[in-house]
């Protein structure tokens, strides 16, 4: 037990209206892109967010856990870099924590 932490940079975001104008005229936006971040335990699904057994924030500010959706934060944005902290240290105050930077 300790405290664990990674860090994703977004790269790039695309507008479905920009990406839908290239396409050409007459179709559907394009579904936007979605980042989660945060932890699961060992033998869990692969996609953060659809079980028990995950805690994440996704790119829209959502906070999931336990299969539940919750507002947490801003939306991610272009060249932002988003830290996830998970505090399983029994010493520390802040013990059983996860935390977004």
């Amino acid at each position: 037990a300790g405290r664990y932490m990674f860090e994703v940079k977004i790269i790039e975001a695309l507008n479905p209206a920009e990406s839908s104008a290239v396409a050409g005229r007459g179709r559907s936006p394009a579904p936007r892109q979605l980042v989660r971040i945060g932890f699961s335990v060992a033998g869990s699904p692969l996609v953060l967010g659809d079980s028990e057994d995950h805690i994440c924030f996704d790119s829209e500010g959502t906070f999931h856990a336990s299969k539940k959706k919750t507002p947490a934060a801003q939306r991610f944005t272009r060249d932002q870099i988003i830290a996830v902290v998970l505090n399983l240290d029994a010493k520390s105050p802040n013990h059983n924590t996860l935390s977004l930077f």
